[in-house]
């Protein structure tokens, strides 16, 4: 029995599913990884205009010079939400050529001047 070409065939069929497994996994960690600096922007955001700035116009320029792409859709003097659309290599063979990353925090004061922010889930 001649089996000269079985590796080359299992070869061409394996290696465009690494390929293929190899940059889904890249997507996901670039999505991760924007999500989570989106989530610690809000955050910290919000954290200053309590404690630094005591201002909301400061607030959000310390939104706008981190990163000028996140979009800003609700912020009160107790609320900031915001959200970015993240361009992905694998997404456009799925149908999703963006994914959007939104998040919420609220800030409250509780009695004994304890500043308390917490991740909304909307």
């Amino acid at each position: 029995m001649n089996n000269r070409g079985q590796a080359l065939v299992i070869f061409v069929i394996v290696l465009p599913l690494l390929f293929i497994i190899g940059v889904f996994i890249f997507d996901l960690s670039t999505v991760y990884t924007e999500r989570s600096k989106v989530e610690n922007i809000a955050y910290d955001a919000l954290y200053k205009q309590y404690t630094a700035h005591h201002d909301m116009q400061a607030a959000t320029s310390y939104v706008r010079a981190n990163d000028s792409a996140i979009v800003i859709t609700e912020h009160t003097d107790k609320s900031l939400c915001v959200y970015k659309d993240v361009d992905v290599i694998f997404g456009s063979v799925l149908g999703k050529d963006k994914y959007t990353i939104k998040t919420c925090y609220d800030a409250k004061v509780n009695v004994g001047g304890v500043l308390g922010i917490d991740k909304r889930d909307d």
